[in-house]
């Protein structure tokens, strides 16, 4: 967490705290994380930390009543450790993850808090664990069904899978990953609102307070159907956009009007209020000419980020020509130069290497690392469910199955049950014992040594392989 420059404020023995809104608290074996529901950011804290946000997220209580809560779990404090909680509290303020008040003791109360005890204090950051109590996030194909025809599909959408889950079968899966704490649901498809049922399934996520994002090809959107999005608590919609004019991106989806009608659906959506609106073009020769005109796109029409996906050869993707190394350096040289032409109005995003400027860097060198933002999350922070109810380690990873949630539960398939693709994904991988991140980097992409061109593994290792290995730093 960064070091901070302290402002006046009222002393902390008259002041009060709470979790700030928005924010959820999950346990882990490492202490704990602290989820946005708004912006999507999680914070990494330790046991310590993870118990005052625990009794914050109950209740709005003194500075002394927290001090006492401590105090009764991990024993008698020292002044340094006492000083290092208010120092702590402050930086949670700073951070938005906590907000603070005066104290009036009339009005406040120490509720009992529910905790292990432990002697066990202001732990170390240490490594994690090989991997997490639940998912940060699942993704999910919730149908195969698509009216586009996109040449680029990894999962060849167009028609219903003849075993797609029944809203019921949808609906246990979403309690029990409500159950298991997951953040957040990205829906995926085919196209979500293809779905006849899925604004019933959106509602049953609000209701269990799943976050929801969704990738969509925005056909479907007008304004009583964004009302409805809006009002079922959606956080983020990403509309796919391959085109920067009509003619690319129609060609690429391979149904005419369907660049008029995403552009709508932006627009819409912004008109809406809906926290997050994105941009997700697939970059690939076809359009990689246009890679600027379609960032300048996603500006123009006041989207809060563009994420430029490349092309992973599986599905329909198999027959579309992937970029060249050049190609892929003059792209990461491009990103650079529009991130600082926008700032902070436009997040450009840009998974596997695209982007030199890697979210993780600056996370290592702060020593606040966890996986989700160390390598391949497959397995290891998230998992893909298919319309079917079958488990995959990702999207893209379409040949081996982990599971099936028609016979198996969600948490007995991510515990892994001794699957060996699932060990094997959790597993340090050679040549990285010994390192200080060798549980939480889990090495580039698996998926490049199964079916993608040198290019784009050279592309996805940041194009210098070993070299730009985290033990180098």
């Amino acid at each position: 967490m960064r070091s901070l420059s302290i402002e006046s404020r009222t002393p902390v023995g008259l002041r009060t705290y709470r979790l700030a809104k928005g924010h959820v608290i999950r346990e882990e074996d490492f202490g704990g994380l602290i989820f946005n529901k708004m912006t999507g950011s999680i914070s990494r804290v330790n046991p310590t930390g993870a118990f005052i946000a625990h009794i914050l997220s109950n209740d709005e209580l003194p500075y002394s009543i927290i001090i006492g809560h401590v105090r009764r779990v991990f024993g008698l404090l020292t002044d340094d450790q006492e000083l290092a909680i208010s120092t702590y509290l402050e930086q949670l303020e700073d951070s938005g993850i906590v907000e603070s008040g005066v104290c009036d003791p009339e009005h406040l109360s120490c509720k009992s808090v529910e905790s292990d005890p432990t002697n066990q204090v202001f732990a170390e950051e240490s490594s994690t664990s090989s991997f997490l109590r639940a998912p940060l996030s699942v993704w999910w194909d919730i149908t195969g069904i698509c009216n586009l025809k996109c040449k680029q599909c990894y999962s060849s959408s167009g028609k219903a899978l003849a075993d797609e889950l029944s809203t019921t079968e949808v609906f246990k899966i979403i309690d029990d990953l409500a159950s298991m704490r997951v953040f957040y649901i990205h829906f995926l498809g085919g196209e979500p609102f293809a779905r006849k049922d899925f604004l019933k399934i959106l509602e049953h996520c609000q209701l269990l307070g799943i976050v929801v994002m969704i990738s969509s090809n925005g056909w479907f959107f007008n304004d009583k159907l964004v009302h409805e999005v809006v009002r079922l608590g959606v956080r983020h919609v990403r509309v796919s956009i391959d085109g920067s004019c009509e003619a690319t991106h129609d060609e690429i989806r391979g149904v005419s009007g369907s660049f008029n009608r995403a552009v709508t659906a932006v627009k819409l959506l912004k008109r809406a209020g809906l926290p997050l609106v994105g941009i997700g073009p697939t970059i690939m020769k076809e359009n990689f000419a246009e890679t600027e005109a379609l960032i300048d796109l996603a500006a123009s029409l006041g989207a809060d980020e563009i994420q430029l996906d490349q092309i992973c050869k599986v599905g329909r993707g198999t027959s579309v020509e992937e970029l060249d190394t050049e190609e892929h350096l003059s792209l990461t040289s491009l990103i650079n130069d529009k991130t600082d032409q926008y700032g902070e109005s436009l997040l450009i995003s840009a998974p596997e290497g695209t982007w030199e400027r890697k979210p993780f860097l600056g996370c290592v060198k702060s020593g606040t690392v966890f996986p989700d933002i160390m390598g391949c999350g497959a397995g290891r922070t998230c998992l893909a469910i298919a319309a079917n109810g079958k488990v995959r380690a990702c999207l893209f990873y379409r040949d081996y199955e982990v599971g099936d949630l028609k016979q198996t539960r969600f948490q007995d398939i991510w515990k892994g049950k001794g699957n060996p693709r699932v060990d094997w994904l959790r597993k340090v991988k050679d040549g990285c014992l010994g390192c200080i991140y060798e549980t939480n980097c889990s090495g580039p992409c698996p998926m490049q040594a199964i079916n993608s061109s040198t290019d784009r593994a050279q592309f996805v290792n940041n194009y210098d392989g070993e070299k730009r290995c985290l033990m180098s730093l």
